[in-house]
């Protein structure tokens, strides 16, 4: 510990909060982004496991070609035990948030990225389905900065 930081090698230092405590969200549900008040109570829920993620600035300085839209577009992946039809995914974003629910015959899966390491503008954030199962989410960022983190 140093200066009142306590500092873990392996993952991102850890802040004193800058909020006071009135306003602190610790220990609180956060309100849903997607909608999905309709599906039937009996049906599962499932959060996501694992996913992969990508940011295009990363990519960009490795020497990639550079697009109209490099740097400033993540892609967060991951597959799911069953094929769910593009009608089923329904996604809701924020600024500082993402979340995403696949609904499927035996699972509704859902992805919750609660507190993503910058701004994103949810307008042009997007998320499709491959027929193999596999689940897209595109995060635009507000800057073309690299992300070396996904999560705050």
């Amino acid at each position: 510990m140093r200066d009142g930081l306590k500092v873990n090698f392996l993952q991102q230092p850890q802040l004193p909060s800058l909020l006071p405590s009135s306003l602190s969200t610790s220990g609180k549900e956060a309100p849903p982004l997607a909608l999905v008040s309709d599906l039937p109570p009996e049906l599962p829920r499932q959060a996501v496991q694992g996913y992969a993620w990508s940011d295009s600035a990363l990519d960009a300085v490795d020497g990639a070609p550079v697009g109209p839209l490099e740097g400033f577009t993540l892609e967060v992946s991951f597959q799911l035990p069953e094929p769910v039809g593009g009608a089923q995914l329904r996604a809701g974003f924020s600024a500082t948030a993402a979340e995403v629910w696949a609904v499927g015959a035996a699972a509704a899966y859902r992805l919750y990225l609660p507190a993503l390491y910058r701004r994103v503008l949810p307008g042009r954030c997007r998320a499709r389905v491959s027929r193999g199962g596999r689940v897209t989410v595109s995060l635009y960022k507000l800057e073309s900065e690299p992300w070396r983190f996904l999560l705050q």
